[in-house]
Protein backbone atom coordinates (compact mmCIF):
# COMPACT_ATOMS: atom_id res chain seq x y z
CA UNK A 1 0.00 0.00 0.00
CA UNK A 2 1.15 3.43 -0.72
CA UNK A 3 2.51 5.67 2.15
CA UNK A 4 0.31 8.67 3.46
CA UNK A 5 3.19 11.15 3.26
CA UNK A 6 3.68 9.76 -0.69
CA UNK A 7 0.02 10.05 -1.82
CA UNK A 8 -0.26 13.67 -2.51
CA UNK A 9 2.94 13.98 -4.41
CA UNK A 10 1.37 10.29 -6.57
CA UNK A 11 -2.01 12.10 -6.98
CA UNK A 12 -0.37 15.27 -7.70
CA UNK A 13 1.24 13.41 -11.10
CA UNK A 14 -1.96 11.72 -11.86
CA UNK A 15 -4.58 14.30 -11.68
CA UNK A 16 -4.22 16.11 -15.18
CA UNK A 17 -3.08 12.28 -16.55
CA UNK A 18 -5.76 10.57 -18.53
CA UNK A 19 -4.62 7.38 -20.16
CA UNK A 20 -8.30 7.03 -22.14
CA UNK A 21 -8.01 3.52 -21.92
CA UNK A 22 -4.55 2.68 -23.25
CA UNK A 23 -2.94 0.12 -21.66
CA UNK A 24 0.66 -0.76 -22.46
CA UNK A 25 -0.16 -4.22 -23.09
CA UNK A 26 -1.46 -2.83 -26.65
CA UNK A 27 2.61 -2.33 -27.26
CA UNK A 28 3.19 -6.55 -26.89
CA UNK A 29 3.60 -8.02 -30.21
CA UNK A 30 4.95 -10.93 -32.03
CA UNK A 31 8.03 -10.96 -34.66
CA UNK A 32 8.46 -14.52 -35.49
CA UNK A 33 10.07 -15.23 -38.97
CA UNK A 34 8.49 -16.47 -42.02
CA UNK A 35 4.90 -15.97 -41.39
CA UNK A 36 4.45 -13.60 -44.04
CA UNK A 37 3.65 -14.98 -46.99
CA UNK A 38 3.64 -14.36 -50.98
CA UNK A 39 -0.35 -14.10 -50.86
CA UNK A 40 -0.62 -11.83 -48.71
CA UNK A 41 1.71 -9.81 -50.14
CA UNK A 42 0.01 -9.55 -53.06
CA UNK A 43 -2.98 -9.02 -51.55
CA UNK A 44 -2.09 -6.21 -49.45
CA UNK A 45 -0.25 -4.37 -52.41
CA UNK A 46 -3.64 -4.61 -54.23
CA UNK A 47 -5.48 -3.49 -51.70
CA UNK A 48 -3.33 -0.19 -50.86
CA UNK A 49 -2.68 0.53 -54.75
CA UNK A 50 -6.42 0.55 -55.20
CA UNK A 51 -8.13 2.12 -52.20
CA UNK A 52 -10.07 -1.06 -51.56
CA UNK A 53 -8.43 -1.93 -48.06
CA UNK A 54 -9.91 0.29 -45.39
CA UNK A 55 -7.57 2.08 -43.38
CA UNK A 56 -8.30 0.56 -40.54
CA UNK A 57 -6.79 -2.66 -42.12
CA UNK A 58 -3.70 -0.69 -43.57
CA UNK A 59 -3.02 0.27 -39.73
CA UNK A 60 -2.79 -3.01 -38.25
CA UNK A 61 -0.51 -4.01 -41.39
CA UNK A 62 1.84 -0.73 -40.05
CA UNK A 63 1.35 -2.22 -36.91
CA UNK A 64 2.72 -5.73 -37.93
CA UNK A 65 5.44 -4.07 -39.85
CA UNK A 66 6.03 -2.20 -36.55
CA UNK A 67 6.25 -5.40 -34.47
CA UNK A 68 9.02 -6.68 -37.05
CA UNK A 69 11.55 -4.14 -36.43
CA UNK A 70 12.88 -6.85 -33.74
CA UNK A 71 13.71 -10.01 -32.90
CA UNK A 72 10.70 -11.90 -30.94
CA UNK A 73 13.14 -12.32 -28.30
CA UNK A 74 12.48 -8.63 -27.94
CA UNK A 75 8.75 -8.74 -27.64
CA UNK A 76 9.50 -11.89 -25.43
CA UNK A 77 11.73 -8.56 -23.27
CA UNK A 78 9.36 -6.45 -22.92
CA UNK A 79 6.76 -8.70 -21.70
CA UNK A 80 8.89 -9.17 -18.65
CA UNK A 81 9.28 -5.82 -18.40
CA UNK A 82 5.81 -4.61 -18.29
CA UNK A 83 5.80 -7.54 -15.81
CA UNK A 84 7.71 -6.02 -13.56
CA UNK A 85 6.11 -2.87 -13.59
CA UNK A 86 3.00 -3.73 -13.08
CA UNK A 87 3.69 -5.82 -10.24
CA UNK A 88 5.36 -2.74 -8.64
CA UNK A 89 2.50 -0.62 -9.73
CA UNK A 90 0.13 -2.84 -7.69
CA UNK A 91 2.37 -2.68 -5.02
CA UNK A 92 1.95 0.62 -4.54
CA UNK A 93 -1.16 1.51 -5.59
CA UNK A 94 0.01 3.24 -9.04
CA UNK A 95 -1.78 3.41 -12.30
CA UNK A 96 -0.72 0.47 -15.17
CA UNK A 97 0.19 3.55 -17.27
CA UNK A 98 1.78 6.31 -16.25
CA UNK A 99 0.96 9.87 -17.60
CA UNK A 100 3.58 12.95 -16.45
CA UNK A 101 0.76 15.93 -15.73
CA UNK A 102 1.16 18.35 -18.79
CA UNK A 103 0.96 21.28 -16.16
CA UNK A 104 4.46 20.27 -14.55
CA UNK A 105 5.85 17.01 -17.15
CA UNK A 106 9.19 17.42 -15.09
CA UNK A 107 7.55 17.38 -11.55
CA UNK A 108 9.69 15.47 -9.00
CA UNK A 109 6.69 13.19 -8.18
CA UNK A 110 7.79 11.40 -11.73
CA UNK A 111 11.27 11.17 -11.05
CA UNK A 112 10.31 9.84 -7.52
CA UNK A 113 8.03 6.95 -8.91
CA UNK A 114 11.66 5.91 -11.55
CA UNK A 115 13.75 6.08 -8.68
CA UNK A 116 11.18 3.88 -7.04
CA UNK A 117 10.97 1.38 -10.15
CA UNK A 118 14.62 1.08 -9.92
CA UNK A 119 14.57 0.49 -6.74
CA UNK A 120 12.16 -2.10 -6.95
CA UNK A 121 13.93 -4.37 -9.71
CA UNK A 122 17.06 -3.87 -8.16
CA UNK A 123 15.92 -5.58 -4.38
CA UNK A 124 13.59 -8.26 -6.73
CA UNK A 125 15.84 -9.07 -9.77
CA UNK A 126 18.48 -11.90 -9.46
CA UNK A 127 21.74 -11.85 -11.26
CA UNK A 128 21.85 -13.94 -14.55
CA UNK A 129 25.26 -15.65 -13.51
CA UNK A 130 25.47 -15.72 -10.15
CA UNK A 131 21.32 -16.45 -9.53
CA UNK A 132 21.88 -13.79 -6.47
CA UNK A 133 18.60 -11.95 -5.74
CA UNK A 134 19.24 -8.48 -5.16
CA UNK A 135 22.43 -7.97 -7.36
CA UNK A 136 21.32 -8.23 -11.23
CA UNK A 137 23.68 -6.05 -13.60
CA UNK A 138 23.26 -2.26 -13.88
CA UNK A 139 22.12 -3.30 -17.72
CA UNK A 140 19.65 -5.26 -16.86
CA UNK A 141 17.78 -3.34 -14.02
CA UNK A 142 17.93 0.43 -16.72
CA UNK A 143 16.48 -2.31 -19.73
CA UNK A 144 13.94 -3.12 -18.02
CA UNK A 145 13.10 1.23 -17.51
CA UNK A 146 14.02 1.76 -21.18
CA UNK A 147 11.18 -0.86 -22.88
CA UNK A 148 8.89 0.22 -20.61
CA UNK A 149 9.33 4.01 -21.51
CA UNK A 150 9.21 2.76 -24.91
CA UNK A 151 5.94 0.78 -24.32
CA UNK A 152 4.77 4.40 -23.39
CA UNK A 153 5.93 6.26 -26.05
CA UNK A 154 4.36 3.46 -28.67
CA UNK A 155 0.85 4.57 -26.94
CA UNK A 156 1.78 8.12 -27.79
CA UNK A 157 2.74 8.78 -24.26
CA UNK A 158 6.19 10.70 -23.56
CA UNK A 159 7.99 10.52 -20.73
CA UNK A 160 10.54 13.30 -19.09
CA UNK A 161 13.90 12.46 -20.08
CA UNK A 162 15.22 9.52 -17.19
CA UNK A 163 18.87 9.02 -18.80
CA UNK A 164 21.16 11.14 -16.24
CA UNK A 165 19.05 9.78 -13.07
CA UNK A 166 19.39 6.11 -13.99
CA UNK A 167 23.28 6.99 -14.97
CA UNK A 168 23.67 8.36 -11.56
CA UNK A 169 21.18 5.62 -9.72
CA UNK A 170 23.38 2.90 -11.74
CA UNK A 171 26.66 4.28 -11.25
CA UNK A 172 25.91 4.17 -7.16
CA UNK A 173 24.61 0.62 -7.18
CA UNK A 174 27.64 -0.60 -9.70
CA UNK A 175 29.67 1.10 -6.62
CA UNK A 176 27.36 -1.18 -3.44
CA UNK A 177 27.82 -4.14 -5.82
CA UNK A 178 31.75 -3.96 -5.13
CA UNK A 179 30.90 -3.53 -1.67
CA UNK A 180 29.10 -6.86 -1.74
CA UNK A 181 31.74 -9.04 -4.19
CA UNK A 182 35.04 -6.95 -5.67
CA UNK A 183 35.41 -6.88 -8.90
CA UNK A 184 33.91 -9.78 -10.36
CA UNK A 185 35.90 -10.97 -13.84
CA UNK A 186 33.36 -10.80 -16.79
CA UNK A 187 32.33 -14.58 -17.80
CA UNK A 188 33.07 -15.12 -21.64
CA UNK A 189 32.58 -18.39 -23.71
CA UNK A 190 35.38 -20.51 -23.68
CA UNK A 191 37.04 -20.58 -27.64
CA UNK A 192 37.57 -23.56 -28.87
CA UNK A 193 40.70 -24.92 -30.52
CA UNK A 194 42.05 -27.53 -33.21
CA UNK A 195 43.46 -29.32 -30.95
CA UNK A 196 40.16 -30.17 -28.96
CA UNK A 197 38.27 -30.43 -32.62
CA UNK A 198 41.73 -33.24 -33.34
CA UNK A 199 40.39 -34.99 -30.57
CA UNK A 200 37.15 -34.97 -30.95
CA UNK A 201 37.35 -36.00 -34.75
CA UNK A 202 39.50 -38.79 -33.67
CA UNK A 203 37.88 -40.23 -30.43
CA UNK A 204 35.05 -42.94 -30.08
CA UNK A 205 32.15 -41.12 -29.57
CA UNK A 206 29.54 -42.37 -27.19
CA UNK A 207 27.61 -45.40 -28.29
CA UNK A 208 24.29 -43.54 -28.49
CA UNK A 209 25.52 -42.16 -31.74
CA UNK A 210 26.30 -43.40 -35.06
CA UNK A 211 28.58 -42.70 -37.90
CA UNK A 212 25.85 -40.27 -39.41
CA UNK A 213 25.10 -38.64 -36.47
CA UNK A 214 28.85 -38.03 -35.74
CA UNK A 215 29.22 -36.85 -38.87
CA UNK A 216 26.03 -34.60 -38.44
CA UNK A 217 27.23 -32.27 -35.21
CA UNK A 218 30.70 -32.32 -36.54
CA UNK A 219 29.46 -30.59 -39.43
CA UNK A 220 27.46 -28.50 -37.44
CA UNK A 221 30.57 -27.54 -34.91
CA UNK A 222 32.83 -27.09 -37.72
CA UNK A 223 30.41 -24.97 -39.60
CA UNK A 224 29.56 -22.65 -36.73
CA UNK A 225 33.88 -22.25 -36.68
CA UNK A 226 34.26 -22.20 -40.21
CA UNK A 227 31.86 -19.60 -40.99
CA UNK A 228 32.08 -17.60 -37.97
CA UNK A 229 28.23 -18.27 -37.28
CA UNK A 230 25.66 -18.12 -34.34
CA UNK A 231 23.80 -20.93 -33.94
CA UNK A 232 20.39 -19.12 -34.29
CA UNK A 233 21.04 -19.30 -37.82
CA UNK A 234 20.95 -23.04 -37.74
CA UNK A 235 19.30 -24.38 -35.07
CA UNK A 236 15.43 -24.19 -33.81
CA UNK A 237 16.23 -21.38 -30.60
CA UNK A 238 12.46 -20.80 -29.72
CA UNK A 239 10.17 -23.64 -29.41
CA UNK A 240 7.55 -21.49 -31.38
CA UNK A 241 9.29 -20.97 -34.35
CA UNK A 242 8.62 -22.35 -37.63
CA UNK A 243 11.28 -23.40 -39.71
CA UNK A 244 11.82 -21.34 -43.12
CA UNK A 245 14.46 -21.68 -45.61
CA UNK A 246 14.74 -18.17 -46.53
CA UNK A 247 15.84 -16.85 -42.05
CA UNK A 248 17.63 -20.17 -41.49
CA UNK A 249 20.16 -23.22 -42.71
CA UNK A 250 18.43 -24.87 -45.33
CA UNK A 251 20.12 -28.09 -47.43
CA UNK A 252 19.59 -25.21 -50.66
CA UNK A 253 22.27 -22.89 -49.14
CA UNK A 254 24.75 -24.80 -49.92
CA UNK A 255 26.85 -25.10 -53.21
CA UNK A 256 30.00 -26.69 -54.56
CA UNK A 257 32.53 -26.28 -57.56
CA UNK A 258 34.49 -28.92 -58.57
CA UNK A 259 37.41 -28.37 -60.82
CA UNK A 260 37.98 -27.96 -63.32
CA UNK A 261 34.62 -25.88 -63.49
CA UNK A 262 34.79 -22.32 -62.43
CA UNK A 263 31.39 -22.11 -61.23
CA UNK A 264 28.72 -23.67 -58.41
CA UNK A 265 26.21 -25.55 -58.42
CA UNK A 266 23.71 -26.76 -56.00
CA UNK A 267 23.97 -30.05 -54.52
CA UNK A 268 23.05 -33.94 -56.23
CA UNK A 269 24.14 -37.30 -55.44
CA UNK A 270 26.97 -37.62 -58.30
CA UNK A 271 28.75 -33.98 -57.74
CA UNK A 272 28.67 -34.37 -53.72
CA UNK A 273 30.63 -37.99 -54.83
CA UNK A 274 33.01 -36.04 -56.90
CA UNK A 275 33.63 -33.54 -54.70
CA UNK A 276 34.85 -35.55 -51.99
CA UNK A 277 37.32 -37.22 -54.54
CA UNK A 278 38.71 -34.16 -56.06
CA UNK A 279 40.87 -31.86 -55.29
CA UNK A 280 40.79 -28.47 -55.04
CA UNK A 281 36.87 -28.93 -54.54
CA UNK A 282 35.01 -26.26 -52.68
CA UNK A 283 31.56 -26.10 -50.48
CA UNK A 284 30.00 -22.69 -49.70
CA UNK A 285 26.85 -21.91 -47.37
CA UNK A 286 25.26 -18.86 -47.81
CA UNK A 287 25.05 -17.89 -44.45
CA UNK A 288 21.61 -16.90 -42.93
CA UNK A 289 20.09 -13.15 -42.62
CA UNK A 290 22.13 -11.94 -39.34
CA UNK A 291 23.04 -8.59 -37.77
CA UNK A 292 24.05 -6.16 -40.09
CA UNK A 293 22.15 -8.05 -43.05
CA UNK A 294 18.83 -8.73 -41.63
CA UNK A 295 17.63 -5.88 -43.84
CA UNK A 296 17.55 -8.18 -47.10
CA UNK A 297 20.67 -6.77 -48.94
CA UNK A 298 23.18 -9.27 -48.71
CA UNK A 299 26.82 -7.63 -47.87
CA UNK A 300 28.37 -10.77 -46.53
CA UNK A 301 30.20 -13.48 -48.30
CA UNK A 302 29.14 -16.84 -48.35
CA UNK A 303 31.72 -19.24 -46.59
CA UNK A 304 33.96 -21.61 -48.80
CA UNK A 305 36.07 -24.21 -47.56
CA UNK A 306 37.60 -26.78 -49.34
CA UNK A 307 36.05 -30.51 -49.37
CA UNK A 308 38.94 -32.60 -49.71
CA UNK A 309 40.69 -34.16 -46.49
CA UNK A 310 44.58 -34.29 -46.34
CA UNK A 311 44.49 -36.65 -43.96
CA UNK A 312 42.25 -37.82 -40.82
CA UNK A 313 43.64 -35.58 -38.31
CA UNK A 314 42.61 -32.55 -40.64
CA UNK A 315 39.87 -29.99 -39.39
CA UNK A 316 37.98 -29.99 -42.27
CA UNK A 317 34.94 -28.59 -42.38
CA UNK A 318 33.69 -28.99 -45.87
CA UNK A 319 34.62 -32.58 -45.97
CA UNK A 320 31.82 -33.38 -43.12
CA UNK A 321 29.45 -30.65 -44.29
CA UNK A 322 29.29 -32.57 -48.03
CA UNK A 323 28.83 -35.56 -46.28
CA UNK A 324 26.42 -34.48 -44.32
CA UNK A 325 24.01 -32.66 -46.97
CA UNK A 326 24.91 -36.50 -49.15
CA UNK A 327 23.05 -38.14 -46.36
CA UNK A 328 20.21 -35.60 -45.88
CA UNK A 329 19.45 -35.63 -49.18
CA UNK A 330 19.51 -39.54 -49.52
CA UNK A 331 16.98 -39.04 -46.48
CA UNK A 332 15.04 -37.05 -48.36
CA UNK A 333 15.05 -38.80 -51.38
CA UNK A 334 11.22 -39.62 -51.45
CA UNK A 335 10.64 -35.36 -51.94
CA UNK A 336 10.84 -34.06 -55.25
CA UNK A 337 13.62 -31.77 -55.55
CA UNK A 338 13.15 -28.06 -55.04
CA UNK A 339 10.75 -29.38 -51.67
CA UNK A 340 13.89 -31.18 -50.51
CA UNK A 341 16.58 -28.19 -51.15
CA UNK A 342 14.24 -26.22 -48.69
CA UNK A 343 14.45 -28.23 -45.68
CA UNK A 344 16.28 -27.77 -42.66
CA UNK A 345 20.26 -28.53 -42.58
CA UNK A 346 20.29 -29.77 -39.31
CA UNK A 347 17.23 -32.49 -37.91
CA UNK A 348 17.02 -34.96 -35.06
CA UNK A 349 16.36 -38.32 -35.11
CA UNK A 350 12.87 -37.96 -35.54
CA UNK A 351 13.22 -35.37 -38.58
CA UNK A 352 12.68 -32.47 -36.92
CA UNK A 353 14.61 -29.23 -37.11
CA UNK A 354 17.47 -29.48 -34.91
CA UNK A 355 16.84 -27.57 -31.27
CA UNK A 356 19.96 -25.40 -29.64
CA UNK A 357 19.43 -27.33 -26.64
CA UNK A 358 20.11 -31.01 -28.29
CA UNK A 359 22.90 -29.52 -29.96
CA UNK A 360 24.64 -27.91 -27.03
CA UNK A 361 23.78 -31.30 -25.20
CA UNK A 362 25.91 -33.03 -27.43
CA UNK A 363 28.52 -30.33 -27.52
CA UNK A 364 29.44 -30.45 -24.09
CA UNK A 365 28.88 -34.45 -23.70
CA UNK A 366 31.69 -34.47 -26.62
CA UNK A 367 33.58 -31.49 -25.52
CA UNK A 368 33.98 -32.95 -21.83
CA UNK A 369 35.09 -36.50 -23.15
CA UNK A 370 37.42 -34.94 -25.32
CA UNK A 371 39.44 -33.23 -22.32
CA UNK A 372 38.80 -35.82 -19.65
CA UNK A 373 41.33 -37.61 -22.65
CA UNK A 374 43.36 -35.25 -23.19
CA UNK A 375 44.13 -34.56 -19.45
CA UNK A 376 43.03 -37.58 -17.80
CA UNK A 377 40.58 -36.27 -15.65
CA UNK A 378 37.64 -34.89 -16.12
CA UNK A 379 37.17 -30.88 -16.56
CA UNK A 380 35.44 -29.26 -13.32
CA UNK A 381 32.05 -28.03 -13.70
CA UNK A 382 33.40 -24.01 -13.71
CA UNK A 383 35.80 -25.00 -16.70
CA UNK A 384 32.83 -26.76 -18.71
CA UNK A 385 30.20 -23.59 -18.26
CA UNK A 386 32.38 -21.42 -20.31
CA UNK A 387 32.33 -24.24 -23.46
CA UNK A 388 28.84 -23.03 -25.12
CA UNK A 389 28.06 -23.33 -28.87
CA UNK A 390 29.44 -19.72 -29.33
CA UNK A 391 33.00 -21.13 -28.30
CA UNK A 392 32.81 -22.10 -32.06
CA UNK A 393 32.93 -19.08 -33.34
CA UNK A 394 34.53 -17.45 -30.75
CA UNK A 395 37.57 -19.70 -31.27
CA UNK A 396 37.89 -18.83 -34.63
CA UNK A 397 38.04 -15.31 -34.01
CA UNK A 398 40.42 -15.87 -31.82
CA UNK A 399 42.80 -18.11 -34.41
CA UNK A 400 42.35 -15.27 -36.68
CA UNK A 401 43.48 -11.74 -34.99
CA UNK A 402 46.52 -14.38 -33.64
CA UNK A 403 47.61 -14.92 -37.12
CA UNK A 404 50.57 -12.86 -38.19
CA UNK A 405 49.72 -13.48 -41.99
CA UNK A 406 45.94 -13.06 -42.53
CA UNK A 407 44.49 -8.99 -42.48
CA UNK A 408 41.57 -7.58 -41.37
CA UNK A 409 40.12 -7.56 -44.58
CA UNK A 410 39.84 -11.28 -44.72
CA UNK A 411 38.70 -11.52 -41.25
CA UNK A 412 35.70 -8.75 -41.92
CA UNK A 413 35.00 -11.08 -45.40
CA UNK A 414 35.06 -14.57 -43.38
CA UNK A 415 32.73 -13.46 -40.14
CA UNK A 416 30.48 -10.99 -42.05
CA UNK A 417 31.72 -8.12 -39.79
CA UNK A 418 30.48 -4.47 -40.84
CA UNK A 419 33.27 -2.49 -43.45
CA UNK A 420 35.16 0.16 -42.22
CA UNK A 421 35.32 3.27 -43.91
CA UNK A 422 38.35 2.52 -45.88
CA UNK A 423 37.35 0.17 -47.58
CA UNK A 424 33.35 -0.19 -47.60
CA UNK A 425 32.91 0.21 -51.35
CA UNK A 426 36.42 -1.03 -52.49
CA UNK A 427 37.24 -4.27 -50.90
CA UNK A 428 36.44 -7.30 -53.27
CA UNK A 429 36.60 -10.76 -51.57
CA UNK A 430 39.20 -13.08 -53.26
CA UNK A 431 38.25 -16.77 -52.61
CA UNK A 432 41.77 -18.23 -52.19
CA UNK A 433 43.06 -15.83 -49.96
CA UNK A 434 39.81 -16.88 -47.78
CA UNK A 435 40.79 -20.46 -47.94
CA UNK A 436 44.30 -19.81 -47.07
CA UNK A 437 42.91 -17.94 -43.94
CA UNK A 438 41.01 -21.25 -43.17
CA UNK A 439 43.71 -23.42 -43.70
CA UNK A 440 46.54 -21.50 -41.43
CA UNK A 441 44.48 -21.55 -38.78
CA UNK A 442 42.75 -24.78 -38.66
CA UNK A 443 46.35 -26.04 -38.63
CA UNK A 444 47.40 -23.22 -35.80
CA UNK A 445 48.38 -24.33 -32.16
CA UNK A 446 46.58 -22.03 -29.60
CA UNK A 447 45.03 -22.02 -26.21
CA UNK A 448 43.27 -19.59 -24.26
CA UNK A 449 43.45 -18.22 -20.89
CA UNK A 450 40.29 -19.72 -20.29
Amino acid sequence: MVLASDRASFDDMMVNGDSHGRSLKETLGSALKGTWTREEQRSLVAGVASGSMPARDQINHSRKLFDRRVVDATHKAYATSLKYFLRMAKLWDLPPVLIPPRSNPIGGAFYTIITMLFMYLSATLRNSKSKVVGEAQKKTITGHIARVRTMHWMINISWPEVKPLLNDLGKGYCKRLIDLNGVVPKKKATAMNVQIYKQIINMKWPIEFSLEEKIKFLSLFLTLWEGLLRQGGLLQTDKRQAFSPKWYLSIRSARLLVPPSRSTAPPTHDLIREALVTPGSVITVDKPPIKNNCVGQMDIEPMMTTVDRKDCSDISPGHYLAQHVRSRMEALKHMDYESMMDQPMYVDARNRWLTETEAKRVFKLVVTQALTLRDGEPPSKACMKGFTLYSNKVGKKVHLDYSKSISGTETRFMGGWAATGGDADYSRALPSSMCDAHDETNNMNLNTLQ
